[in-house]
């Protein structure tokens, strides 16, 4: 895969699962990175002294906040000279209920903040800078879930903002392709992180070792995705071997659902 050596990124919700391996496997390609957490930002301080303070700092910033994204950007640049790469990672189901009419009016704003406002608020900060060097890379998280729906764990309002995420891709990625700007969405399925585990046991805390067994059934592979699987496609979407790949969504899910 393509080197990163110069680049700078940004990834936001990177404490830990496929933001924090994201984060990772940038900085191995070369990059030096700015990891994003709120709620862990501890966690995001270790994984940045893990590697290096030359390569990685972290920065505690609510992405819900158009002010704080605004400023996490900057501190962003002014931290290694420059922003080349957005990975919008963050987003959850905030353990939402899954049914439609449990979803309750602050569940809904809450998730569709968390989930695709915050992407709008992190690629508009970042895309005047990205549009001066004419070089940007923007690469946000959807999910199978927004591509197909998903009737075991996810809710609908999550089902929506990761929806939403295809389309604002596909939007942004008409605007800012005349400035040399690449705008692409990875939609992993399960993924083996912990986020995964805690909804499992809230949703099956009978039996998750049956979900579990149940679920990988259907995957051809056989297997969820490991963290450093989903990562990859995103280092890869970042770098200049994806130069002609603009406005597509990524399925990363195994196989268990095919377009």
């Amino acid at each position: 895969m393509g080197s990163l050596d110069g680049k700078v990124a940004l990834v936001t919700g990177a404490a830990r699962g496929i933001g924090a391996e994201t984060a990772r496997v940038l900085a191995e390609r070369g990059a030096r990175v700015v990891i994003n957490d709120l709620d862990r930002i501890e966690t995001a301080e270790d994984l940045a002294r893990k590697l290096g303070a030359s390569r990685a700092v972290a920065v505690r910033a609510d992405v819900c906040d158009p002010a704080q994204v605004a400023e996490l950007v900057k501190v962003a640049a002014t931290a290694f000279g420059g922003i080349d790469i957005l990975v919008n990672n963050a987003g959850g189901s905030l353990g939402t209920p899954r049914f439609l009419e449990e979803v309750s009016d602050e569940d809904w704003r809450r998730v569709i903040d968390l989930t695709l406002t915050s992407q709008f608020f992190a690629a508009r900060a970042v895309a005047p800078r990205m549009k001066a060097q004419r070089w940007g890379r923007i690469v946000n998280i959807s999910s199978v879930a927004g591509v197909y729906g998903d009737a075991a764990i996810w809710s609908p309002a999550y089902a929506a903002a990761k929806a939403g995420v295809c389309g604002f891709t596909r939007q942004i990625a008409l605007e800012l392709g005349r400035h040399n700007i690449t705008v692409n969405a990875v939609a992993p399925g399960g993924t083996a992180t912990e986020h995964l585990r805690e909804i499992w046991a809230t949703n099956w805390p009978e039996s998750p070792d049956e979900r579990e067994r149940r679920w990988r059934a259907t995957i051809p592979l056989q297997r969820p995705a490991a963290p450093v699987e989903v990562a990859n496609v995103i280092a890869f979407l970042a770098s200049e071997d994806a130069s002609f790949i603009n406005g597509a969504t990524v399925d990363v899910n195994g196989g268990e659902r095919m377009r």
